[in-house]
């Protein structure tokens, strides 16, 4: 018997159709036309039903809360050496990147509207150049610190902290200038994809599918800079590995570039060669992902170090700082060869407890002193090194 001539009217001769639930039998019965509003995206949230939304949901709000937890401790601490150790500034930066990551988290995983892809299209590159601009500029102060301290012949490096900071608003700059040309040269937008989820024509059953305006390569090609950056955080913090400077801060930014290189490499594989329903899933997965490896291993250990009290923080800061030995070869003889890189922090307390010396200087055939300039070994001492001054960084 063919079931699909079955017909039924109502009283003006219009077709209707019965309600059945036996959709096996008689898939026509209980079909309705429907009426699809294509004129505005809605509003909606996806991946709620799915594990994987609901599991990065939840590991993406607990890393806010420990992300705003850890900030608090910074700013009450901010006087430690621990928080003070490459420069505050950096550690701000970071951890106000790691926060924006996780909050992306959300922005991807509602429906695109035009103001939602606006904000993946200028948030995704912002979260990421604040937190790979800091990494960057991390593992560049604490290679030029190991490098100077063992390897050059001079005392004396005058880059303070404030040349970091700057130097990483211009870097952060650089990034925004490329993703508001960006916004400005195609502007966020929508657009729809009709799908029929039935499988039959007769009787279609259609889902309409948004997308923002964006191709996928240009969303990699918004992030060359990023790439960039970390390639480099990695190559400054494994030239500096052996340094012990702020708590073994070097290990910690070359472990945080690797697996950061890690999930950009692949999320990169799988956002251009996975199926498309991957794209959103692998995104959220990896801001996620990779804002919770820059808050465990960057942030954990001074967090350790802070509770640990004083005695830990002492190896928070540089062994290159004028509280300590100025010179590499004051450190190789007072330290048993061992010099900088092997620590160079036997002398501390000894160093602490000599009162500042002050040194002859002769101008002019008359006899004039430095109070507190230079000891009598001849090392350089608040803020001066051998009658010559330096500066701290």
């Amino acid at each position: 018997m063919n079931r699909s001539a079955w017909k039924m009217y109502d009283a003006n001769g219009n077709a209707k159709f019965f309600l059945s639930l036996c959709l096996d039998v008689c898939p026509q019965c209980n079909y309705q036309r429907q009426n699809l509003a294509l004129d505005k995206a809605p509003v909606d949230f996806v991946g709620e039903d799915n594990l994987w939304g609901i599991i990065i949901l939840a590991v993406s709000g607990l890393g806010i809360i420990l992300a705003l937890a850890t900030l608090i401790v910074f700013l009450f601490r901010h006087s430690t050496p621990v928080v003070t150790g490459v420069a505050t500034s950096l550690n701000m930066m970071l951890i106000f990147g790691i926060i924006l990551m996780y909050m992306m988290v959300f922005a991807f995983m509602v429906s695109a509207t035009p103001a939602t892809c606006g904000i993946r299209r200028f948030g995704f590159g912002f979260s990421y150049s604040l937190c790979m601009v800091a990494l960057f500029m991390k593992a560049l102060r604490v290679a030029r610190i190991y490098q100077h301290v063992n390897f050059s012949g001079t005392s004396s490096l005058t880059t303070k902290k404030s040349s970091y900071t700057f130097g990483a608003m211009i870097l952060l700059s650089v990034q925004i200038v490329i993703l508001v040309e960006w916004l400005i040269l195609r502007e966020p937008g929508v657009h729809h994809k009709i799908v029929n989820t039935s499988g039959m024509a007769t009787y279609p059953i259609h889902r309409v599918d948004w997308f923002c305006n964006h191709s996928d390569l240009s969303l990699l090609l918004s992030l060359i800079f990023i790439y960039l950056l970390v390639l480099a955080a990695f190559v400054l913090s494994a030239t500096a590995f052996r340094s012990k400077d702020f708590n073994n801060e070097a290990r910690y930014i070359l472990t945080s570039s690797i697996l950061t290189i890690l999930c950009l490499a692949a999320w990169i594989w799988v956002y251009m060669g996975g199926p498309k329903e991957y794209k959103i899933p692998s995104t959220c997965i990896l801001l996620c992902v990779n804002s919770s490896v820059l808050l465990m291993f960057m942030f954990s250990p001074k967090i350790l170090a802070l509770a640990k009290g004083p005695a830990e923080e002492i190896g928070a800061q540089s062994t290159r700082s004028i509280e300590y030995r100025d010179t590499n070869a004051y450190n190789r003889t007072n330290t048993g060869g061992e010099g900088i890189e092997n620590g160079g922090y036997s002398h501390l307390n000894e160093l602490q407890a000599q009162p500042p010396m002050e040194e002859e200087v002769k101008y002019d055939n008359t006899t004039m002193t430095k109070p507190g300039s230079v000891s009598s070994n001849g090392v350089g001492r608040k803020g001066w090194s051998n009658g010559k001054p330096i500066a701290s960084f």
